[in-house]
């Protein structure tokens, strides 16, 4: 995984750019009830199917900047784990 994911992430703070191994959702609102998992399962398959390491980071927008104050918390994807971190 990529060094930078074991890492405390500060609101506000960028987070670089979308990348074939890193993919952002904002959230915020009703992002947990309505797409969360509908957004980790795709990402999930995409990630594993590629053979690669993959980070989903809700809580940060298109942009790379951790923007929810409410939520933000991190899914790293490798072909034997998944973690779950949060983002304070």
């Amino acid at each position: 995984m990529e060094d930078s994911v074991h890492r405390i992430y500060l609101e506000g703070e960028q987070l670089g750019n979308e990348t074939r191994n890193k993919e952002f959702k904002e959230g915020g609102g009703k992002y947990l009830k309505n797409n969360l998992k509908k957004d980790v399962s795709k990402y999930v398959c995409a990630f594993l199917n590629s053979g690669e390491v993959g980070t989903l980071y809700v809580g940060v927008n298109d942009r790379g900047k951790n923007s929810n104050k409410n939520f933000a918390f991190l899914f790293c994807f490798t072909r034997s784990s998944l973690q779950v971190l949060p983002v304070l």
